[in-house]
């Protein structure tokens, strides 16, 4: 099994790798005895196997592929957690194995306030023999050997029949037990560093069953945390490693499973463990809103018009963004910056396009995230919704980066006007097109004639109020995944529009600016329509206060009909 890192290591650099495997929860007895191995490790991954140690025929029991197994990657060196923990990790290379003719442990100073003790085998060169690693804590640190178990007969591992060993390699990580939240690549984590049992039962040995049921609490976990414990004692001579059983948000509990070669017996006396578990923290989203129950908008928003359009202003207690009118673009901008990467963005409000007069209505409504640097300006006029260019030389929107388009007439998916790309006339539909780097191209969109409406025709009434939501997620390093719902308020809620698609794999799409800008531009031609949102909503992982271009201005270019 190969394991990608998110986030990769210096070139050159080959981490530790800790495993933690599991067993059945179910029937913990028909889980044949297994465990996991580190295969290869570079900077950008490693790769894991499931093995089994051997068993005469007549005691063999399979075991169940493990579909989860946890993992933590560290590099060798002292670290200083940014709550002020510290973390040890380190190697050994040994050649030394209990119960074989050289049996001594490898002893490794530490602090003893580092009591919680991860370790695991990091090389695999005696693949013949059966090996899993072991460590115990004394007053000086730690001291770390491979377990031969009882695979094995007098001092020769099994099956390969070897008395000595070449060379192998155990990793190790301590920290001291504690609880908190710390910050690792960029993100909170809520850790946990504690040490336990795998059951109580003093001199007595327990089953897998009995082990498994006895559980150790957990701390401050929303969900199951990522979890990997190491065997830090060894009781009894039957050797054995630890196997994780239940886990949830609460609590986790521990085998010590035993090989089947010299007998089918899997119970053990009582063994230490020391455990890592590590769940990033939800990110907090603050959201903003706007209901427009004011005379004027204020500071909240920038508005920008295109020639001799009408500005943008509050109208009936909605943000109106186009009057009926013909040849009009603007832009209205809200006053907040929003870091373009590792957030998550949430844009809400009421939609309404309307209009007294009956026929076709255009031309619609786009909303804009762009380069924070740059001011915001509409594009043109018409099918181009106050985003795209238009071939009479009006550019796009000025630093644009994706534009979401609630078009009505049908123009803006259509490769016509200078527009770049698209499926064709589509009216009542909607369409995402790209940055300005990509030449607002195509790249999304529904079919048309969606039902209902976008806009109403022949009404005095401000219509059809449908909520619409977008969301674009960029928490995941080079990505930011799009997506459009919709509410036509019939009591079934948010409807899909457009399903959530990776904007950045598109070519053209993969850069972003630092901070976005959030705009709404709208955009009549010889077809118009009244364009206005209320209850407007906005909410964001991250975003901040800026100094950005507030009050109206406008670009001057005449035009007509689109």
């Amino acid at each position: 099994t190969s394991v990608t890192f998110a986030n990769a290591f210096p070139v050159g650099v080959k981490p530790l790798i800790f495993l933690m495997p599991t067993i059945s929860t179910a029937n913990t007895s028909n889980d044949g005895p297994a465990s996991t191995f580190v295969s290869s490790v570079t900077n950008t991954g490693f790769t894991w196997v499931q093995s089994e140690p051997t068993s005469p025929s007549n005691r063999y029991i399979a075991s169940n592929s493990m579909p989860e197994v946890h993992w933590i990657a560290v590099t060798a060196g002292s670290h200083v957690l940014s709550d002020g923990s510290q973390l040890e990790a380190g190697r050994i290379s040994t050649v030394n194995a209990l119960n074989m003719s050289n049996s001594a442990w490898t002893s490794v100073p530490l602090k003893t306030s580092l009591n919680v003790v991860l370790n695991q085998l990091q090389t695999r060169n005696n693949s013949t023999c059966w090996l899993t690693s072991v460590a115990q804590l004394n007053s000086s640190g730690i001291q770390l050997n491979l377990d031969t178990s009882e695979v094995r007969s007098g001092a020769q591992c099994k099956p390969g029949n070897l008395q000595s060993l070449q060379s192998e390699t155990i990793g190790y990580l301590a920290v001291k037990s504690s609880v908190g939240t710390v910050i690792l690549n960029g993100e909170d984590v809520h850790y946990q560093f504690g040490t336990a049992l795998t059951h109580t039962g003093g001199g007595n040995t327990k089953t897998l069953a009995e082990q498994c049921a006895y559980n150790t609490s957990l701390t401050g976990f929303v969900n199951p945390p990522t979890l990997v414990a190491g065997k830090d004692s060894r009781r009894g001579g039957d050797g054995g490693w630890l196997r994780r059983c239940n886990l949830s948000a609460t609590q986790v509990s521990m085998v010590n499973d035993e090989d089947t070669y010299g007998d089918s017996e899997r119970s053990h006396l009582a063994e230490d463990y020391g455990f890592v578990a590590l769940e990033k923290v939800a990110p907090v989203e603050e959201c903003f809103t706007d209901d427009f129950s004011r005379s004027s908008l204020g500071n909240d928003w920038a508005t920008k018009v295109l020639g001799s359009s009408t500005p943008p202003a509050i109208d009936g207690g909605r943000l109106r963004i186009t009057p009926a009118l013909g040849n009009q673009a603007t832009a209205s901008t809200y006053q907040r910056l929003f870091p373009a990467e590792g957030n998550l963005v949430t844009i809400e409000f009421d939609y309404y396009a309307w209009s007294p007069t009956s026929g076709t209505g255009g031309d619609g409504v786009a909303v804009i995230l762009s380069d924070a640097s740059v001011t915001p300006q509409p594009g043109s006029f018409g099918g181009s919704l106050g985003y795209a260019q238009r071939d009479d030389g009006t550019p796009g929107f000025a630093g644009g980066w994706i534009g979401v388009a609630l078009d009505e007439y049908g123009n803006f998916s259509n490769p016509n006007e200078g527009k770049n790309g698209g499926p064709g006339f589509r009216s009542q539909s909607v369409t995402l097109r790209g940055s300005v780097s990509a030449n607002y191209k195509y790249l999304a969109g529904t079919a048309a004639n969606l039902n209902p409406r976008i806009d109403v025709r022949s009404t005095t009434t401000a219509a059809p109020n449908h909520k619409y939501r977008i969301k674009v997620d960029s928490t995941s390093t080079g990505q930011a995944w799009v997506s459009l719902d919709r509410d036509v308020r019939d009591g079934n809620g948010y409807q899909v529009l457009v399903p959530r698609f990776n904007a950045r794999a598109i070519s053209g799409q993969d850069s972003v600016p630092a901070d976005f800008y959030l705009s709404f531009t709208g955009s009549t031609g010889g077809a118009n329509n009244n364009h206005e949102i209320d209850n407007f909503k906005v909410c964001a992982i991250k975003s901040k206060q800026c100094q950005c271009h507030s009050g109206s201005a406008t670009r001057r270019n005449e035009g007509h009909s689109g």
